[in-house]
């Protein structure tokens, strides 16, 4: 005799396979003397509930053919052993400056699995899904450092996520952005994202193995109520801001104007984000005026396009202009909107993409472009010397 499950509950469910043991299907050879027999360690492949068919094995019953039995009342609630979370955190170069629009969660699965006979590992349960006899466990997107403070609230736009199907809850998001608090914080060098998940129901599954999370105070892998997505984390989030250096040098020759992209540190001054090899900045970002005595407008044919980062580090080449006098130079960071800096420069740029994420307090108290003075000659005292010899 064979027994076969058939699911009851959710509705149009898997039936998925019992196992006596390793073996399935669960048959049984021998019913000689009372008729009966009795199953032991057996275990359903799903959860729900499922009703138990006996059928003839060789559908043959003493030549007459094929013969079933009754269904049987169904057992159960089965439900998941535990939940488990997988997926991808990515950011350019590992990290992401505050407000930049750079996170991407993708193939996050939280899967509802448990184990069954001669399964090697744990299996994800497809019955877990609307209809499943009781309410689901619910799942919250979480996002904390080593301190354990959830700071998820931050993030915009808020990771998609899909209701659970076939056993699996998904989430994922493109662009997401961990948005600068009212005064500068971090760094978070150590921050992780994933999944908090409660199950309120009678048997309440737990997280099962995987990237633990400090979250609330939780320390202890076993006990912690949050999983990371694993792969690509944690990363990092960085207080972000660029820096113009003024340069001065002579008008007969080309000058070198220092950028360098910093982080707010632990100890509330900036350093160079040396892990910053991924900021690039086109030259039409640049914008200049104030100009004195009458210096032209400044070229930059020797700078590449777009000004690439390395380290943390870039340089503008600015072209020799030929005549003394000086320049304000700011990079205005807004997506083609109009700048905002300490130098009382105006213009919109024809730039695309928002790089504000990188503007800072340098004056007045509130956001602005970074700016910086291009001076050439200004110290010079002119033709008065046919030749100037200087001894060391």
């Amino acid at each position: 005799m064979t027994l076969t499950p058939a699911v009851s509950a959710p509705a149009g469910g898997n039936n998925g396979s019992l196992y006596r043991g390793a073996v399935t299907p669960v048959t049984f050879t021998s019913l000689c003397g009372s008729g009966a027999a009795t199953a032991t360690n057996l275990a359903w492949s799903e959860v729900g509930t499922m009703t138990l068919t006996g059928s003839v094995t060789d559908n043959n019953y003493l030549g007459a053919g094929p013969v079933t039995g009754n269904a049987s009342a169904a057992p159960g609630r089965f439900y998941p052993d535990h939940f488990t979370l997988a997926g991808t955190v990515s950011a350019p170069c590992g990290f992401a400056y505050m407000g930049q629009p750079a996170i991407d969660i993708a193939g996050g699965r939280l899967e509802a699995r448990c184990l069954t006979g001669g399964q090697p590992s744990y299996q994800a349960v497809t019955n877990y899904r609307t209809g499943y006899l009781v309410s689901l466990a619910t799942a919250a997107f979480v996002a904390a450092d080593a301190d354990g403070v959830d700071r998820s609230a931050r993030f915009s736009p808020a990771p998609t996520a899909t209701a659970w199907t076939s056993g699996v809850y998904a989430i994922s998001g493109t662009g997401l952005a961990f948005a600068r608090a009212a005064a500068p914080d971090g760094p978070y060098d150590s921050f992780n994202l994933g999944l908090t998940v409660t199950d309120g129901s009678d048997y309440a599954a737990a997280l099962g193995p995987g990237l633990a999370m400090t979250v609330g105070g939780c320390t202890v892998a076993g006990h912690c109520t949050a999983r990371a997505l694993a792969s690509g984390s944690p990363i990092k989030a960085r207080y972000g801001r660029l820096r113009m250096g003024n340069a001065i040098g002579s008008d007969k020759l080309p000058l070198y104007m220092p950028l360098e992209a910093q982080y707010r540190t632990a100890g509330s001054g900036y350093a160079t984000n040396t892990i910053d090899s991924c900021t690039t900045i086109t030259q039409n970002r640049i914008l200049q005026g104030n100009a004195q005595k009458g210096l032209p407008v400044l070229t930059f044919t020797g700078t590449t396009n777009p000004i690439v980062f390395t380290n943390g580090r870039a340089t503008l080449k600015i072209d020799k202009p030929g005549s003394p006098g000086s320049r304000d130079l700011t990079i205005n960071l807004s997506a083609a909107g109009a700048a905002t800096n300490c130098v009382g420069l105006a213009g919109v740029t024809a730039a695309t993409g928002d790089m504000s994420y990188l503007r800072e307090t340098w004056c007045a108290g509130t956001q602005h472009d970074p700016a910086a003075r291009a001076s050439f000659d200004v110290y010079s005292k002119g033709d008065r010397f046919i030749y100037q010899r200087e001894n060391y």
